[in-house]
């Protein structure tokens, strides 16, 4: 299995419930300011992917977390949301930044990198 990223957020703040997904080329936690990418939305992710690491069962490779944070949304429309992230791991750990996310297929969302709020990493 060739490596992969997923971005995967929590649909509750207690983090219960089935997490969001994506399949992205671009680490969020590293894209400039202007910067946009394609993600591919996955069907809903267990809550345990929030915390887990290591081998997954039958021998479909491995998870390993590359950065946390906290997101808030603010829907625009149906197809399209704005999200603040504030990382706490990571490259960006401290930094807020600001993206919008509008779908432009069924499976198939563009991502832009609005701003970010804080020092450099």
């Amino acid at each position: 299995m060739e490596d992969h990223l997923d971005w995967l957020c929590a649909t509750d703040p207690s983090g219960n419930q089935p997490l969001q997904a994506w399949r992205m080329e671009l680490r969020l936690d590293t894209m400039e300011a202007g910067t946009e990418t394609e993600a591919i939305e996955l069907p809903p992710h267990r809550p345990r992917y929030l915390q887990f690491e290591g081998e997954l069962s039958g021998n479909r490779g491995s998870v390993r977390r590359i950065a946390s944070g906290r997101a808030w949304s603010n829907p625009d429309t149906v197809d399209e949301e704005i999200f603040q992230l504030e990382w706490l791991t990571g490259p960006a750990t401290g930094r807020q930044q600001h993206v919008r996310l509008r779908r432009t297929s069924r499976q198939l969302w563009t991502l832009l990198c609005t701003h970010w709020k804080g020092e450099m990493p």
